[in-house]
């Protein structure tokens, strides 16, 4: 189950602000050119559009962010900006070395968001969906 549907699950109250963020990772872009970059971006761009309209039909009052940036960073920075309650997210363990090696965006979300984290297990098939 995707965060998103696990958060339309939870029939929540109409009118409830969402906030949907994704953080392009600075590091993985690197080394690649920027027209890359912008068709990952216009393809983001769309998917939270999609997922912004999909939830506005369930009632919820949905704002998006794109940003570019360290995503264990930029997620508790939204959150706190936009005095969110609660963050909704999913892990779906890009593998234990680098877990071990540096951790997981969701683990360092969980120490430094200040707000209650609800994680999702996302199966490694919806990855890329």
């Amino acid at each position: 189950m995707r965060a998103v549907d696990y958060l339309a699950a939870l029939r929540l109250p109409s009118n409830q602000r969402v906030i949907l963020t994704h953080v392009m990772d600075e590091g993985s872009l690197e080394h690649v050119d920027a027209a890359k970059i912008e068709e990952f971006r216009q393809n983001d761009l769309r998917r939270l559009e999609h997922t912004r309209q999909r939830l506005a039909l369930l009632g919820f009052d949905v704002k998006t962010y794109l940003h570019v940036g360290t995503p264990h960073r930029e997620i508790p920075r939204v959150a706190q900006e936009e005095r969110s309650s609660l963050i909704v997210m999913g892990h779906h363990g890009k593998g234990w070395l680098k877990n071990l090696l540096m951790g997981s965006t969701t683990e360092r979300v969980l120490r430094t968001a200040g707000v209650p984290v609800l994680v999702v297990g996302m199966p490694e098939h919806s990855v890329t969906s």
